[in-house]
C-alpha cells in the first residue's frame, strides 16, 4: 500500500544504515577486486555487522560501529580469501624498498598476518582483544594502541 499524502506529523526519523546510506555501495565501488563475489561480500558483511552488534549487545560489550563494521569486513573478506599479495608488492614497488624493512601496523589481524607471509615485518594493533588469528604467518608484534608504537620502533 502506498499513501498518497501523510499528514499531521511533527517529525520524520530515518534508520540511517539501509535507508540514508546504501550498505551494498562500498562493496560495489570494489567490484572489480571482488569479480563475482562483490554481493556474496556485502551481503555476507551487512549479516555479520548486525549478528556482531546483537551478540555485543546480548554480552554487554559494546563497540562501536566503525569497530563493529572493521570486524564484519575482516570477516567477510577472510571468507571469500581476499588476502592478495600484490596488495603489498604495490608498497615494495612504490617506495623501492625490500619487503623485510617494510613495517606494517593494522588494526586487522588477517592483515597482518598476511603482509607478514608476504615478509612485512607486521605489527597488529589489536585494540579488539581479539584472538590471534590461526593462519601460517603472525606478526612480529600486538600491541593494544598506536600509543605503544613509538617505544617499539625505538623513537
Amino acid at each position: 500500500m502506498t499513501a498518497t499524502q501523510i499528514r499531521d506529523i511533527d517529525v520524520c526519523v530515518f534508520d540511517a544504515y539501509g535507508t540514508l546510506f546504501d550498505y551494498a555501495s562500498a562493496a560495489m565501488r570494489c567490484k572489480d577486486a571482488l569479480a563475482a563475489d562483490w554481493v556474496a561480500v556485502s551481503d555476507l558483511w551487512r549479516r555479520k555487522q548486525l549478528e556482531y552488534t546483537w551478540l555485543r549487545s546480548l554480552m554487554g560489550r559494546h563497540a562501536d560501529f566503525w569497530h563493529v563494521t572493521g570486524e564484519s569486513l575482516d570477516y567477510a573478506l577472510a571468507a571469500f580469501n581476499r588476502e592478495d599479495p600484490s596488495v603489498y608488492q604495490i608498497i615494495v614497488d612504490a617506495l623501492a624498498v625490500a619487503p623485510n624493512r617494510v613495517c606494517f601496523m593494522s588494526s586487522n589481524g588477517w592483515d597482518a598476518a598476511g603482509a607478514a607471509a608476504f615478509g612485512f615485518r607486521t605489527v597488529w594493533v589489536n585494540r579488539g582483544k581479539q584472538p590471534m588469528e590461526n593462519l601460517p604467518a603472525h606478526p612480529e608484534a600486538v600491541l593494544p594502541s598506536l600509543a605503544e608504537l613509538p617505544a617499539l620502533l625505538g623513537l
